[in-house]
Parts: C-alpha cells; sequence; structure tokens
C-alpha cells in the first residue's frame, strides 16, 4: 500500500515541478518526432556530458542529466550523474534541483557496478534501469530498454492531461537510438495509477 501512495506521489509532484514559472520568450526551438506534440519544445544543445533529458506537458522548462567527469576524464565514483534544470520559460539559464525534486522525482540513485560502469534510477522512474558507461576519457552513454531492445537514451517526454500542477499523467515517450546511433527507437509507457 505505501508503494502504491509513493507512486502516485511522485507523478504528482512529476507533473507539479516547477510551480512558479513566468513565462518569458524561449530559445531556438526544433521540432520533436512524437505521436503527441503539443507545443514545440527547445531542444537543449549537445554538449560531451549530456546524457538524456526530460521534458513535459506543464511548460518548455527540461530536466538535464549530464556526466560528471574528474579531471582525467573518468566518471565521478560518488555522483556520476548531475541533474539540473534548463529554464527555457525564464531566458534558458540553468538552476539546480529543488530537494523535492531531486528525492522524489528527478533526482538519481547511482550504483557502480565496475570501472566506468553504474547501474542509474530516475527517482520517479525506478522501474526502468538505465546504464550508464563510459566509453572514453570525458565520454559516456546511458543506455536502456526502448520498445525491447537496449537502446541509447536521448529523452523522455512526460505526457499528462492538461497543463496544471494536479494533472494526471498519462504515459512517458521514450526516444533513443541503436545501431551505433543510426536508428531511432520510440517507446510509449503507460502509467498506471
Amino acid at each position: 500500500m505505501n508503494n502504491i501512495f509513493a507512486f502516485l506521489f511522485r507523478i504528482l509532484l512529476l507533473t507539479s515541478a516547477c510551480l512558479f514559472i513566468l513565462p518569458a520568450d524561449a530559445s531556438p526551438i526544433q521540432n520533436k518526432k512524437s505521436d503527441s506534440p503539443d507545443i514545440q519544445r527547445p531542444v537543449p544543445t549537445k554538449t560531451r556530458e549530456r546524457l538524456f533529458y526530460i521534458q513535459r506537458t506543464l511548460n518548455k522548462n527540461t530536466i538535464v542529466y549530464d556526466a560528471n567527469f574528474d579531471s582525467q576524464g573518468n566518471l565521478n565514483s560518488k555522483q556520476p550523474v548531475k541533474v539540473y534544470w534548463i529554464r527555457f520559460e525564464e531566458g534558458g539559464g540553468t538552476m539546480p534541483l529543488r530537494t523535492y525534486e531531486q528525492q522524489f522525482v528527478f533526482g538519481v540513485d547511482a550504483e557502480q557496478k565496475s570501472k566506468g560502469e553504474f547501474v542509474v534510477k530516475v527517482a520517479a522512474f525506478k522501474d526502468r534501469i538505465v546504464q550508464l558507461k563510459q566509453t572514453a576519457p570525458f565520454q559516456a552513454k546511458a543506455y536502456t530498454v526502448i520498445n525491447k531492445q537496449e537502446a541509447e537514451l536521448d529523452h523522455i517526454f512526460v505526457k499528462a492531461d492538461g497543463y496544471s500542477v494536479f494533472s494526471k499523467v498519462l504515459y512517458l515517450e521514450l526516444f533513443g537510438r541503436k545501431n551505433n546511433e543510426t536508428q531511432s527507437i520510440y517507446e510509449r509507457v503507460p502509467v498506471n495509477q
């Protein structure tokens, strides 16, 4: 019973994160290939650290997941992933996650499996494991199962039934690449509440 309440609480926080958003001009926008594009969303600039990102129905603000390297280019064993906001609704600046966002919604737990390999779980999606693998100094990729195939995760879209804080999450859309980044892969994951 506690698991059900914890899950529902996470979904509520997922849709309510960023209660105090003031609309502003957004950065350049690129179209997404999605079954449910309700608005066009900015695509975060690809960096060598960028693993994946999450966007939501609520607004254009984006949660970014970057690899965290030490000075020698190895993944930081204590905190291999940095998570933060890109506030596209407020001009594109960055902001750290709030404590409740970190603990219950967008934060990650990472467990090192071997040198340069971690199992990563996003707080609200703990059933969907992400494998973080270092591929070279200052290079890493995030892999998960998308449509029953291992793929490099590019981004997640959270679809809710409205734009309010208390909107019900309907499904997640997972976007990735397989076959050495040459073929796109997609899965829609219903959220049972």
